[in-house]
């Protein structure tokens, strides 16, 4: 219940405060240690976790390697919206056409409408019928720019799936509103909801469900970060 929850969530605010109060006061002023991670503690982590075992000097070429790429082909996609203009003049552009304050929620069950759509029609995946994303505004709990909360592996009976998205706050100063809101221009809106809903998570989940043992549906949906939901 969300009363609870925010009851909850209260409680937890004050023991947070007080840590962090405690923290800065008694440990950071006596703290003396190394607070660099350094290259060997990065590298077994990658082991560990990823099962890369590639030499750090190599993969930090592999990433400025991959970040030239990624800002030519930035360079090369604001030069056919725009020949000739500043390419982040250009992204400014962009971002600045996006749904009024209010209207996020409705612009965004359009695309992701229009995904499902494009998918079903192209056969690019099976889409389950009788299901569907709904878009609703984010709970008051809810943090973050968009999450996708669907219908978990161990449900008998799947249970409606919802894209939950923050739009502005009407408390927040028109400037405020307005950065709020360019992170929700057309453009990223639909990379949001193809990645967040369809064909992303939230198809992905719904294939999960198919997952031989409970355990392994389970793990599926814990790894690499809590599924079926998943957040921005």
């Amino acid at each position: 219940q969300p009363a609870r929850l925010m009851t909850a969530a209260a409680a937890a605010r004050i023991e947070i405060d007080a840590y962090t109060a405690d923290f800065a006061k008694n440990v950071i002023p006596r703290a003396n240690g190394e607070w660099k991670i350094g290259g060997d503690a990065v590298a077994r982590r990658y082991r560990s976790e990823e099962l890369i075992d590639v030499p750090l000097t190599d993969l930090a070429a592999l990433g400025e390697r991959e970040l030239k790429g990624a800002q030519e082909r930035f360079r090369a996609a604001a030069n056919r919206l725009a020949p000739g203009a500043d390419a982040q003049a250009t992204w400014l552009t962009i971002r600045r056409n996006h749904p009024k304050r209010g209207e996020v929620v409705a612009a965004a069950q359009a695309i992701v409408d229009s995904l499902t759509r494009f998918i079903a029609t192209k056969n690019l995946a099976v889409v389950p019928e009788g299901e569907r994303v709904v878009v609703a505004a984010a709970q008051p709990f809810s943090l973050g720019f968009a999450s996708m909360h669907a219908s978990p592996p161990l449900e008998k009976t799947p249970v409606q799936s919802f894209f939950y998205i923050t739009d502005a706050d009407s408390a927040d100063s028109p400037a405020q509103q307005e950065a709020w809101l360019e992170r929700f221009n057309f453009a990223s809106l639909a990379i949001t909801a193809a990645h967040e809903a369809m064909p992303g998570h939230w198809l992905h989940s719904v294939h999960m469900r198919q997952t031989p043992g409970k355990v392994r549906r389970i793990w599926i949906g814990l790894n690499p970060f809590p599924q079926p939901s998943s957040g921005q």
